[in-house]
């Protein structure tokens, strides 16, 4: 089958192994209420400053296999941008390339690859083959990566990519599958799980690994303990449960795995760790959950009157004016929980409202899980406290529904004169309400 090769293959074909992992150290962030921010939002978006290369190697703790879509422009290598291959591989054809490149610096110029640079495109390949594969472990199995490219490097681009060439994507999702082969430009498959190459591709089989294959010749006990060892080690502290527990559990899982499976395990162990770490999550708090609702039961945890309005409060940044608050000004408030705020305080049984505030400086509900710290305190003048939570539909609620149960038992220990509403725009979780449904039942306290 026909390869391509170039200057220096041998040796960056592995070189994205041996790049180190670096931490990303948060900077700020920034949200509607607060604006730039050094507190982590947690919205998922993130602008990486660093090294393109060793930018990639650590997204992959916490997005191995979980990337639908990648776009990249890199260098169209014509010999005119002033690009430089930096990247430090042990080979001698390299090195040299390194060497000018440090030599340049020393009289206060870059070692550009040139048009006139015999070497541009093995530079040019060299650079491109660790970032392709990073990218390949990042990309999840129904992911697509688009690559920005001119006619100079099209066709290398292409055979690196492997089947992740310029692609045209008919259906959502693509289930079409090509085996190793030349295929030349065209449309394989049919209707809407077609696929349809803009350039001809060359798949081959991915490169093995040795340390993967070299496990994997173990006997199958040995092969589920260095594994088990390896997930344990990714997966880290958690707290209040034992590495040892930890480690039967991953083992129980893994001795129901045949070898492709485990096999996949190796090559994408960072990916499974979290789905691991977070199904062990999953167990921890719903076995929390049960304990303390028998605490509950048995009137060991109970609701106690710990807390009072202060004489006054310091907000940080300032929210909308909005009728019968209870402080001259209020903490800031997003877009939906100002809407929210604003229907309830309008309503003519409500005496007035309090934007709580954040963590360790307003009303919270410690419970199985965390600290709920609600959004709102509203009083009715009959005299009701109801504790309010907004909730976008748009937004990430992947805690609604233990911070929902927590603030309804809450209010079920606390009293008949104390009610939890969680409110969503349109579409409520269970035992949550809509913001209609919400004002029509506040206006009736």
């Amino acid at each position: 089958m026909p390869t391509l090769n170039w200057i220096g293959k041998e040796k960056v074909i592995n070189h994205h192994r041996y790049v180190p992992f670096k931490i990303l150290e948060h900077k700020y962030g920034f949200n509607e209420t607060d604006g730039e921010t050094d507190t982590p939002v947690n919205s998922g978006n993130k602008i990486i400053h660093g090294d393109n290369l060793e930018a990639r190697k650590s997204l992959l703790p916490e997005y191995e296999g979980k990337i639908k879509c990648i776009y990249i422009d890199p260098p169209y290598n014509t010999g005119n941008e002033n690009c430089v291959y930096k990247d430090n591989v042990n080979h001698t054809k390299i090195k040299k390339w390194l060497e000018a490149t440090l030599k340049a610096k020393e009289i206060g110029k870059e070692a550009a690859i040139g048009i006139d640079d015999l070497a541009r495109h093995n530079k040019w390949l060299c650079m491109m083959y660790p970032r392709l594969k990073l990218l390949q472990k990042l990309l999840a199995d129904d992911g697509a990566i688009f690559i920005s490219i001119d006619d100079e490097e099209s066709q290398p681009l292409v055979k690196r990519t492997n089947s992740v060439g310029i692609l045209q994507f008919p259906a959502k999702k693509v289930t079409s599958k090509l085996k190793d082969g030349v295929y030349p430009k065209g449309k394989y498959g049919k209707g809407t799980s077609s696929v349809t190459l803009l350039n001809d591709i060359i798949i081959t089989e991915q490169i093995k690994d040795p340390i993967v294959e070299y496990i994997l010749a173990k006997p199958q006990e040995e092969q589920i303990k260095v594994i088990a060892h390896q997930l344990v080690q990714i997966v880290g502290d958690m707290y209040l449960i034992p590495d040892q527990e930890i480690r039967v559990y991953v083992e129980r899982i893994l001795k129901q795995l045949n070898t492709e499976q485990l096999q996949d395990i190796l090559v994408r162990k960072w990916s499974y760790s979290d789905k691991i770490k977070a199904k062990i999550r999953l167990h921890a708090d719903s076995y929390a959950e049960g304990q303390f609702n028998d605490l509950i039961k048995i009137r060991k945890i109970v609701a106690e009157p710990i807390w009072n309005f202060p004489e006054m409060i310091v907000p940080g940044q300032l929210g909308a004016s909005i009728g019968h608050s209870l402080y001259e000004r209020e903490g800031a408030m997003n877009n939906f929980e100002t809407t929210v705020i604003t229907d309830i305080a309008s309503l003519p049984n409500i005496a007035f409202w309090h934007r709580n505030l954040g963590r360790g400086k307003g009303f919270s509900i410690n419970g199985f899980k965390f600290n709920h710290y609600p959004d709102f305190i509203v009083v009715s003048k009959s005299g009701k406290i109801i504790i309010v939570e907004t909730k976008g539909d748009d937004r990430d609620n992947s805690d609604s529904d233990a911070k929902c149960r927590l603030g309804n038992k809450w209010a079920e220990l606390a009293g008949k004169d104390f009610l939890y509403f969680m409110v969503f725009d349109k579409k409520a979780i269970e035992g949550a309400y809509t913001v209609d449904k919400a004002k029509k039942l506040i206006q009736q306290l």
